[in-house]
């Protein structure tokens, strides 16, 4: 049985924070995450885990994204803020092997490279390699086990 994994880039964020970590979405980019969460909704079923950076922005993100969308587990990561596309990659390797669909809400380069990185199509994987706008998401059909690579199913746009 394959595994669902979602990866996805915080919406639309100020830049006049007193720090990173603390911007905010803008109207616009609240209005992404509403439609980010409506958009996954029509396409899972539900999330089992939902492993969501500790900035600001990927938490009112998943926040506004999550009242449509149906998660059983919620985890704040303080070190998904600064990942690097190799330890992302060891956190979805790492997935207990129960967990049929997981979400994770981050930052770019490290999502898109993520992707790049998980899919097995090269057409898709270049593609990725330039990075995505606020609020998309990867949706990837990935290996029992969380073993990648897997394929890239769609790329959700919210704006």
């Amino acid at each position: 049985m394959s595994k669902t994994l979602i990866l996805a880039r915080h919406a639309e964020a100020e830049f006049d924070a007193i720090t990173d970590a603390a911007r905010r979405l803008t109207a616009k980019g609240q209005a992404c995450a509403i439609k980010l969460g409506f958009e996954l909704a029509k396409r899972v079923p539900a999330v089992d885990l939902a492993i969501v950076s500790a900035a600001a922005r990927t938490q009112e993100t998943y926040s506004l994204a999550a009242q449509s969308l149906p998660v059983a587990a919620y985890e704040r990561s303080a070190d998904l803020y600064n990942a690097s596309v190799g330890e992302l990659l060891a956190s979805v390797a790492e997935l207990a092997p129960e967990l049929d669909t997981v979400l994770f809400v981050g930052h770019e380069p490290t999502i898109s490279g993520a992707g790049s990185v998980l899919t097995s199509q090269p057409a898709p994987a270049d593609a990725l390699a330039f990075g995505i706008p606020t609020g998309t998401a990867l949706v990837l059909a990935m290996p029992a086990g969380w073993q990648g690579p897997g394929d890239l199913l769609e790329v959700i746009y919210t704006h």
